[in-house]
């Protein structure tokens, strides 16, 4: 299974879901409630670095009554140091937290009404969200703050860099430092009861369980192993703790039943350590290919099931999973069988809308008169634009089905472009000469070839049938325009959308080629099968009966039938006579003769009686 790469993503409750989405033109947030794509935040050139959801009570007068709204919020931690947050529903910036880091946010969490972020630059900054502004800053570590987490009795704080620390929310003194990974936390959090803590470093393949209570080891007290780095965890309110891997797999264990052993003054390293398996795995497989694994994008508990998000970022697809039998237990393995979605929506549902006419220039006009519209009469209204257009005759020698030219079609696009106009842009794209589209695309400017890509591109992200067409058009321009492509940077980040869709499909393509040649082997099979018997059917030569041969007589096969008894009889006696001594040979000789004459005897005496029953009968 390939490796999944890391994306943004974030719960928040009554079923919402965000992720980061890097389109053509900038990065989007998408927000997802109860499986629905409900928003798309756009943040322009801005790079998010971390996401979490936020949930305040509007007042608004209708009719000089108050009513309250609750709203959703996403905050956004920015690599500027600064924290924005959008407005679910209008999709707009609510408000900006700002000056209060030098370097990327890394993390955020919020407690009530008050916000707590950490950042590169080694500080912790408390804000108030009611009025928007900072309330305190301490420095938590010496270089660096990459994760911060929030207990869930709201009393403490965890911060991380290589080692972790607790901190008293009020005081904003800390209680107590952790010390045993030797790379960056990736993962932090508490568990329900806030006697423990959670936490994992990149790269590593199991998970530090640590002791909060002060009086407690400053070392991990156990260890919940895996086979892959995870990317995320969680904790449930039964104390079940996820990892969510890198290969996109689910593991999940039981609530660390821990048995702390506090560190006397003698023996200050004397530790218990517990190296716990995951109890289950989750999984989703594709029913088509029933070996392979599709990736799980995110991973959270709810009340009393699991709620994961699998398939393709630019489609995901969310399931509730019940993770526990009835007695409580974990179940050991779960695995879902599903088909595989398609990259950016069903690709049948858009068969019918992917059918665009051929260009022709009959349908498009460029003129400089007005003479061959139709005059209407003055009782009728005033002619839209559109009809005008489709009144005017076109002056012009070619056939309707000629190839347009790349002069004329290069003027068209430019136009097409320039005022972007959507069904002159589609007839330009209806070209599918490679030579016409290519002469076309590189005589426009570099300027116009980009939006010409970006036009491009959320056509084949809307409608990925097309792709034959326009993939043409892609093709042309990174070929006639690639060194001012290279030199736009800008372009990295609006072309992931491409690389994902090309990867994807470079994976499809492979297992076609696969199935084309076993095809090829079984129909060439076939049909040598059917030629060698066509073949044999030819050589064999066909029996003819011809009624006018007489047959032999009876007679006949009987003298044939006895010829050869006598001549086998000869070989038999020759053969059997040169085996023979001289000696032995006399004597046989004259046992012929004797037997010849015993024969010759009674042959003449049967003759005899027989003349004595004639004479009988003649008396």
């Amino acid at each position: 299974m390939t490796t999944q790469n890391t994306i943004l993503t974030t719960f928040g409750s009554d079923d919402y879901w965000a992720q980061l989405q890097k389109s053509i033109k900038s990065n989007e947030i998408i927000v997802y409630q109860s499986q629905q794509l409900i928003s798309r935040l756009d943040l322009n050139s801005e790079i998010p670095t971390c996401l979490t959801f936020h949930s305040i009570q509007q007042v608004k007068k209708v009719k000089g009554k108050k009513s309250t709204k609750l709203s959703k919020l996403l905050g956004v931690g920015l690599d500027s140091g600064d924290i924005i947050f959008f407005s679910v529903e209008s999709a707009s910036i609510t408000f900006q937290l700002k000056n209060g880091h030098t370097n990327k946010v890394t993390d955020i969490t919020i407690i009530g009404n008050t916000l707590y972020s950490c950042s590169l630059d080694g500080f912790v900054v408390e804000w108030d969200l009611n009025t928007n502004s900072q309330k305190s800053k301490f420095k938590a570590h010496s270089k660096s703050v990459k994760k911060i987490a929030k207990s869930y009795n709201e009393k403490f704080l965890l911060t991380a860099d290589f080692d972790i620390k607790l901190w008293d929310v009020e005081k904003k003194t800390c209680l107590k430092t952790f010390n045993g990974h030797a790379t960056d936390v990736t993962q932090l959090l508490f568990t329900v009861d806030d006697k423990l803590c959670i936490s994992c470093a990149d790269q590593d393949r199991y998970l530090s369980i640590w002791d909060v209570d002060v009086n407690g080891a400053s070392t991990n007290v156990a260890a919940l192993r895996l086979d892959v780095p995870p990317l995320k965890i969680a904790t449930s309110i039964k104390g079940h703790v996820l990892a969510l891997t890198e290969t996109g797999e689910l593991q999940l264990f039981n609530e660390p039943n821990i048995t702390v052993n506090i560190p006397t003054p003698k023996k200050k390293k004397n530790k218990s350590i517990q190296t716990v398996k995951p109890q289950s795995a989750v999984g989703v497989v594709n029913l088509i290919d029933g070996e392979k694994k599709m990736e799980i994008l995110d991973a959270n508990f709810t009340a009393e099931k699991i709620e994961i998000v699998w398939g393709k970022t630019l489609k995901p697809n969310f399931e509730y999973l019940d993770y526990v039998n009835s007695s409580g237990n974990i179940i050991e393995k779960i695995e879902l069988d599903r088909h595989s979605t398609a990259l950016f929506a069903d690709e049948n549902s858009f068969e019918s809308m992917s059918k665009i006419q051929d260009y022709s220039e009959k349908e498009v006009v460029i003129t400089n008169s007005f003479d061959k519209l139709t005059h209407q009469t003055a009782k009728q209204k005033d002619s839209t634009l559109q009809e005008k257009l489709e009144s005017m005759t076109l002056h012009t020698k070619s056939s309707e089905n000629q190839i347009p030219t790349a002069t004329s079609l290069n003027s068209i696009l430019s136009q097409a472009i320039h005022s972007n106009d959507k069904l002159l842009l589609e007839k330009c794209l209806g070209v599918r000469d490679t030579k016409v589209i290519f002469t076309t695309v590189a005589r426009l400017s570099p300027h116009q070839a980009v939006p010409l890509l970006e036009l491009v591109l959320n056509r084949l992200q809307n409608k990925p049938s097309r792709a034959k067409t326009l993939v043409e058009w892609v093709r042309a321009v990174f070929l006639a325009h690639a060194s001012y492509l290279m030199s736009n940077t800008a372009l990295v980040d609006r072309l992931s959308v491409l690389y994902s869709t090309l990867d994807a499909r470079i994976v499809t393509h492979q297992k076609l080629c696969k199935l084309s040649g076993r095809l090829d082997l079984i129909a060439s099979g076939i049909e040598r099968r059917t030629k060698t018997a066509t073949e044999t059917f030819e050589d064999e030569g066909a029996l003819i009966y011809n009624e006018s041969e007489e047959e032999p007589s009876d007679d006949e096969l009987m003298e044939e039938v006895i010829g050869d008894a006598d001549d086998l009889d000869d070989y038999d006696m020759i053969g059997n006579k040169e085996d023979l001594s001289d000696e032995e040979l006399s004597e046989e000789e004259e046992e012929d003769q004797f037997s010849d004459n015993d024969v010759d005897g009674e042959i003449e005496d049967k003759e005899e009686d027989f003349d004595d029953i004639e004479s009988d009968e003649d008396l």
